[in-house]
């Protein structure tokens, strides 16, 4: 029987050991001892529906409500109790998780990444992109939060979203949204919207560990303002440094699958790794002071991705191979004094599967929390890139 991923708790289940929830609004309400330890809160809602089995251990297809005796096709995880969409449960797929430290930019990287796949996603071959609906309430579900939290503040009002706090963690649902395709199994693209301080170092990753284990492909997000080399050229004023080391979310997770809690869990260092560096016109907006004005996709002469050209019918595997030599000759020669070449080695010896890439979601820097001029740039690379490294089927050549 196959085995299915909780995009809550990272957990594997059998299809046969699904459970329901009663959806009969007039049920009565109860006490959910495991929902409520996942988010570490209260949590009463209906009564868990026991799945009525099919023949030979199949699948169930419904629940029978213990209290009003009624039949449901709500699917609950049967470890953590979260509902899952029941797409997800049927089809599997696969699942790109988006990773990095605090002020990487995430939440506005997913904002922008959606809006730019519904726009662009007919030129891969009809991608589709779907917000789920699914949660105990409507305002946690991904559709609600995504036009509330994330687009509106963005398309609607021209101001940044708030930024995440960072004692919410992962108390909040994570977004999920369902990459579709005819004629292809739906890939899932999970993001949580915490503060990423969870990688600061191997033992406080105990809680990030299944989320990496049964990821299929990362994005992973690193500020470009972080590299010390570039925020001192720029000489911005009042800047805030984060993290000394701008990739520590790496050498964390290299650290954390050679520890011994980890070595289990080394497979996940085979994986595809999309290594975004973000806000990258800080850089491209200052080609010459980085040496970067005659590096293809990326200087002054930069061209946008091939596939948001006019005329465009797909992707091409070498412009990424282009973007990914500039940005890695970037590192090495601009970002000597924030190790940029030992970044690169580190990556290289111990990630067997990635590429560098450079992305703008916004293409300049917002301006007391307003923005200007939405122009954003390369933003969908890495997941195409990573879709394309997942096996998934859709317009792209070499």
């Amino acid at each position: 029987m196959p085995t299915r991923i909780c995009p809550y708790c990272y957990t594997p289940f059998d299809l046969k050991d699904i459970l329901f929830r009663c959806a009969n609004p007039n049920c009565v309400i109860q006490h959910d001892e495991a929902l409520s330890e996942h988010w570490g809160d209260s949590r009463d809602l209906h009564p868990i529906a026991p799945a009525k089995k099919k023949l030979f251990g199949g699948k169930p297809d419904y629940g029978v409500c213990p209290e009003c005796k009624k039949q449901t096709y709500k699917v609950i995880c049967p470890h953590c109790h979260n509902q899952v969409p029941a797409h997800m449960v049927e089809e599997g797929g696969k699942i790109i998780s988006i990773i990095g430290a605090q002020s990487s930019g995430k939440t506005v990287y997913v904002s922008i990444l959606i809006e730019e796949l519904m726009r662009y996603g007919f030129t891969l071959g009809n991608i589709g992109v779907m917000a789920s609906t699914i949660a105990d309430k409507e305002d946690e579900s991904t559709q609600y939060r995504y036009n509330e939290e994330l687009y509106g503040p963005i398309y609607r009002y021209n101001s940044l979203p708030s930024a995440t706090p960072r004692e919410q963690g992962k108390k909040r649902p994570p977004f999920i949204f369902e990459l579709c395709k005819k004629g292809q199994p739906s890939v899932f693209l999970v993001f949580y919207d915490n503060a990423g301080e969870n990688f600061h170092d191997v033992k406080s990753m105990g809680n990030d560990a299944k989320y990496l284990i049964h990821s299929d492909a990362f994005i992973y997000l690193i500020d470009v303002l972080q590299i010390r080399d570039v925020n001192h050229r720029l000489n911005i004023p009042n800047f805030v440094e984060h993290n000394f080391d701008f990739g520590f979310v790496g050498n964390t997770i290299i650290e954390y699958c050679k520890s011994d809690d980890g070595k289990a869990n080394a497979s996940i260092l085979n994986k595809p790794m999309a290594i975004v560096l973000n806000k990258f016109d800080n850089i491209y907006n200052h080609a010459d002071m980085f040496g970067m004005s005659t590096m293809p996709g990326i200087g002054s002469n930069r061209t946008d991705s091939i596939f948001k050209l006019p005329g465009a019918n797909g992707a091409k595997r070498s412009d990424f191979d282009q973007v990914h030599a500039g940005i890695e000759y970037f590192l090495r020669t601009q970002c000597v004094e924030a190790h940029g070449n030992n970044f690169i080695n580190n990556v290289e010896s111990n990630f067997k599967n990635y590429k560098f890439f450079g992305t703008s979601p916004l293409g300049g820097e917002p301006v007391d929390g307003a923005i200007a001029n939405l122009n954003p740039f390369r933003v969908l690379d890495p997941l195409v890139w990573s879709l394309d490294q997942v096996g998934y089927n859709f317009n792209i050549s070499d």
